[in-house]
């Protein structure tokens, strides 16, 4: 909907990156699986489900919170499989902030407006 500036997706890389290399508890996995729901799952008890931000988002319900253990096992489950399936190397905070670096920057740099 609303397309951003080379220099605004630069950044927004710049901070992902940081974010991987100075929060211990923040993990990235890279996957070639399509995931039909975003959610984040905290401490196995809460579960955040977000809707995609886009068309008519001001009147929508766009994150929704479920909460207790039993409610949040399934996403506890499917986070788990999703996670054992990307390869080792795509769950290392080290290569994928390399990647950030030296791939994604540089095709965010190279973008035309």
């Amino acid at each position: 909907m609303w397309p951003m500036k080379p220099s605004e997706v630069v950044a927004s890389l710049v901070n992902w990156k940081h974010a991987l290399e100075n929060f211990d508890s923040y993990f990235v996995g890279i996957a070639d699986v399509k995931i039909p729901l975003k959610y984040h799952i905290i401490d196995r008890e809460v579960v955040i489900l977000h809707e995609p931000i886009g068309r008519g988002e001001s009147h929508r319900l766009n994150s929704i919170f479920i909460y207790g253990s039993e409610s949040a096992r399934p996403f506890v489950d499917d986070f788990e499989l999703l996670w054992s399936l990307i390869p080792s190397e795509w769950r290392s905070t080290v290569q994928v902030a390399s990647w950030i670096e030296s791939e994604l920057i540089p095709l965010a740099q190279k973008r035309k407006v």
